[in-house]
């Protein structure tokens, strides 16, 4: 729980954040404390838009029919990735839901411009998702990108690479890479780079 603390993420999100922590069974009332005396370090301008839940296992809890609805793909419960995002989906506080692991740093200004092409582009194609590339960078990078030409600068220097592409380059592969590193960032609105 303490590398939380130190999560550029939530500086960098400037949008309402609901955090779902998955813990196991054993010893949860201590586990929830020291989540809570984690919780109460964080500063207060990401205290107000945080909203955090805990998830374990009860014996006395929900019954098993709900959990294996919430988890159809995962049973396994050392990390319920799906429970955790299904979840923590049903506490948001938002109409739009960008669902993001722990490490993900956003660009400047990216929740505001995410939000208008949502509220434009979903009313006029509800049935629609609009997908992000996302970026991994190297170990020896201390200060993350936060914008384009930072991550582009990376990226052709061998220090940045797609979202798992050194695992499985094609479940996570987005088209059209050098056109969009080659289109300049706007940074009042987000636009669609292209259509799948």
């Amino acid at each position: 729980m303490n590398k939380f603390i130190e999560i550029p993420q939530l500086e960098s999100w400037d949008g309402p954040i609901t955090l779902m922590i998955t813990i196991p069974s054993a010893h949860v009332y201590k586990k929830v404390r020291k989540i809570k005396e984690t919780l109460s370090c964080f500063p207060s301008h990401v205290l107000h838009r945080l909203s955090a839940h805990v998830l374990f296992r009860s014996k006395n809890g929900c019954n098993q029919d709900v959990i294996d609805k919430l988890n159809e793909t995962n049973n396994d419960w050392r990390y319920p990735a799906n429970v955790a995002r299904n979840v923590a989906r049903m506490f948001a506080r938002s109409k739009y839901v960008l669902i993001s692991d722990s490490q993900f740093v956003f660009p400047e200004g990216f929740e505001s411009r995410m939000c208008a092409l949502a509220r434009n582009y979903l009313t006029r194609y509800p049935k629609t998702a609009l997908v992000v590339r996302i970026f991994e960078v190297n170990d020896t990078i201390k200060e993350m990108p936060r914008n384009k030409a930072e991550l582009r600068e990376l990226f052709f220097k061998g220090l940045a690479v797609e979202f798992h592409a050194r695992y499985n380059m094609e479940a996570h592969t987005i088209p059209h890479l050098d056109q969009w590193f080659n289109k300049r960032e706007n940074k009042q609105e987000v636009d669609i780079n292209s259509i799948i």
